[in-house]
């Protein structure tokens, strides 16, 4: 019996682990597939803050099970959802609806501060708040294209806070996100240490086969992006 019980509390503390880990992202390129999912309300006006009575959008954290009551009395839930595919299906994450708005949420580990930026699909349009900061708007009825929009943000060191609000016309429902795996960055100087030349043709290898190439701006400075396919 002893035994039984030793192996119900392991169970259910490795499953609390489970989900208070489960939608934190490594940027590593790929496509985000652990979200966690909130909707459907009712209305998809991509100006709306269908999330004010519980803090906002901007100061959306939530977790595994939190609640929110819509004006039309209607409980949602925060769930874990777990894509196979690289683009979300939001019909299946959260029902097949019209005229609707849902949230995607998670959290995107940072090893560094970094300057980099979100690469986005969606169908049909989207609002993006990055560690509460709105950063892309994008008010379109459109089916999903990976990587149509692309939008600069600040990495910080440790968890970042990632919301996408998606809305809902008819048909499809869709999201596909990422972030570029690999950032650098600098500025090229003459041997004075002061003077940056016109431009410089500045090149990213990978098992020796150059794979993007950028020209250092006038003032010396460049960036390149490597996004994993």
């Amino acid at each position: 019996m002893m035994n039984r019980y030793l192996i119900l509390i392991f169970a259910l503390c490795l499953f609390a682990v489970c989900h208070s880990t489960a939608q934190v992202n490594q940027i590593d390129g790929n496509f985000i597939k652990d979200w966690l999912i909130l909707g459907p309300f009712s209305g998809n006006d991509i100006d709306q803050d269908y999330l004010e009575s519980v803090g906002g959008e901007a100061n959306m954290n939530p977790e595994v099970g939190d609640n929110i009551k819509t004006v039309q009395g209607k409980i949602l839930t925060w769930n874990l959802h777990r894509s196979q595919e690289d683009i979300v299906n939001l019909l299946q994450a959260v029902g097949d609806h019209t005229n609707v708005t849902a949230y995607a949420f998670c959290h995107l580990q940072g090893e560094r501060e970094v300057d980099t930026e979100i690469l986005l699909g969606s169908d049909d349009g989207v609002a993006v708040w990055f560690n509460g900061k709105l950063v892309h708007k994008n008010d379109a009825a459109r089916g999903v294209v990976a990587d149509t929009d692309a939008f600069p943000v600040q990495v910080k060191k440790g968890k970042n806070r990632l919301l996408i609000k998606i809305i809902q016309g008819v048909g499809g429902w869709r999201l596909a996100c990422r972030i570029p795996a690999v950032n650098f960055s600098g500025q090229v100087l003459m041997s004075d240490g002061i003077t940056p030349p016109a431009s410089v043709t500045m090149e990213l290898l990978k098992a020796d086969q150059v794979i993007e190439t950028v020209l250092s701006d006038e003032n010396g400075y460049y960036r390149i992006l490597e996004a994993v396919e």
